[in-house]
């Protein structure tokens, strides 16, 4: 709130919006905001086929409620063939550890996408601070942000090895250009998140080269491998519509994973789906990203690959990724915020070793 009262943004809470014409906003409480133009973000509501998808909880906007192990409330049979937003950094952690000699690090992370950054910044900071490394500073980019000042001053002028930024471009290009401890090619000070790559970075220009990120769909794509295929006919079939970008790459999975099963007890759902289910927490994916098979929890054990954000060289993978990073997550832990996880050294994950 004070970042956008700084910046001249007035925020005014507790106030419906009851009217908007072309000339201003007017509020319940009888409040006239003159307009010339109006942006109206009036927040989400998930579709309506969640709100009574058999038998499972939602909230007042159609999501489902989960446990801290992301099993929904009324079930437990839930079955997740995709990784989750820290399993994405999965081998950075190590990488700016072990190669790149970081021991004190910065995080920064968007508001913009909140979970899945935050997420992101968890996964760093459980596999860099497990090996030893320390982070002396988390830094949360407000949504809307256009000057990146506040942002960048945050940031120690010393004591800093590296920055992991789980941002979009436009900050990742603020670091870039204005933290003085990022001069010169970037490659050593800085490691970015799943959505930090787009055209942007071009101004960057060669500075960029060799910055590295990671993710499952950063499989290699040689001519006779699964992603291929998969990206092939992708295209095949949705010739109008889109290309494959990653993010398509677990909605597959879970249909294939599906169809697998289903094949292996010959369709049959009696008993409600006892031999299905069964048959599911037990299937060996061959996915686009590599092979996929679950834990105890039904949550995927799966590669990730680390590449160049904007040359896409492959720098490597980490098998056998999973949710806990080697026990780092518990269920009983908070969701990641602003101060945490906290960082502690311990046993790193088998990936990390």
């Amino acid at each position: 709130m004070k970042v956008l009262k700084g910046l001249g943004v007035d925020v005014l809470t507790n106030e419906k919006v009851v009217e908007v014409t072309a000339a201003r906003v007017k509020t319940a409480t009888g409040r006239e905001i003159p307009a010339d133009f109006t942006v109206w973000a009036a927040g989400i509501r998930c579709n309506e086929v969640l709100k009574d998808l058999d038998g499972l909880e939602s909230n007042r906007i159609n999501q489902l409620v989960v446990k801290k192990t992301l099993e929904t409330s009324r079930d437990a049979n839930v079955f997740a063939f995709g990784a989750d937003g820290a399993e994405f950094t999965a081998g950075l952690g190590t990488y700016a550890y072990r190669k790149l000699g970081w021991r004190r690090a910065v995080v920064v992370a968007d508001l913009a996408d909140r979970v899945f950054n935050g997420t992101q910044t968890a996964g760093f900071i459980a596999e860099f601070c497990a090996l030893g490394g320390t982070i002396t500073k988390r830094v949360w980019v407000p949504v809307g942000t256009q000057n990146y000042s506040p942002v960048v001053t945050q940031i120690p002028r010393r004591g800093v090895d590296g920055i992991f930024s789980a941002t979009a471009p436009q900050t990742v290009v603020a670091l870039g250009r204005d933290y003085p401890g990022l001069r010169g090619n970037l490659s050593r000070k800085l490691m970015v998140g799943t959505i930090a790559s787009g055209p942007e970075l071009g101004v960057l220009g060669k500075r960029i080269s060799g910055v590295l990120w990671s993710g499952p769909w950063l499989a290699p794509s040689g001519a006779r491998s699964v992603k291929a295929a998969y990206l092939a006919d992708f295209e095949r079939h949705f010739t109008s519509c889109c290309e494959g970008s990653g993010f398509d790459v677990p909605f597959h999975d879970a249909m294939a994973a599906t169809a697998e099963a289903l094949a292996l007890v010959h369709g049959d759902l009696s008993g409600g789906g006892r031999r299905f289910m069964a048959a599911l927490a037990h299937v060996r994916l061959d996915s686009p990203t590599g092979a996929i098979r679950l834990d105890s929890s039904r949550e995927a054990i799966s590669p990730s690959y680390r590449a160049g954000v904007f040359d896409n060289a492959h720098y490597g993978r980490s098998d056998g990724v999973e949710h806990t990073f080697g026990g780092y997550f518990t269920p009983q832990d908070p969701a990641p915020s602003k101060a945490t996880p906290a960082c502690s050294k311990r046993t790193p994950p088998a990936w990390a070793r």
